[in-house]
């Protein structure tokens, strides 16, 4: 069954902030274990607060990203020029004529 007295509100009775000692005993081992684990929660412990070098490099690699993605998604509005393709060179102008040359009269001839 249900227990038929009231539970706390711990608004109410002022133990919100101060808590039961159950709940303070849990608090300090939770940040005792953090504490101790510090260094292992993650690399942001490990940057520099005030890197400019860092943040830099990141603003930079940031700009390129996106300049990538803009250019992807409209290539018209692409900064970067096209590739200037070769002209064919004039030999090869010269070999087409003499084949189509020579497979004319060679048509002639065996016909």
């Amino acid at each position: 069954m249900s227990d038929p007295r009231p539970t706390p509100d711990p608004v109410e009775e002022g133990t919100a902030e101060e808590g039961t000692a159950e709940e303070r005993r849990d608090s300090q081992t939770l940040m005792a274990a953090l504490a101790q684990r510090k260094e292992l929660l993650g690399a942001a412990s490990q940057l520099p607060a005030e890197d400019q070098a860092l943040s830099e490099h990141i603003l930079g690699e940031a700009r390129r990203r996106s300049e990538q993605i803009s250019a992807s998604r409209n290539p018209a509005a692409s900064t970067h020029s096209p590739k200037a393709s070769e002209s064919i060179p004039v030999w090869l102008y010269v070999a087409w004529v003499v084949a189509i040359v020579g497979s004319v009269l060679a048509f002639r001839y065996l016909l």
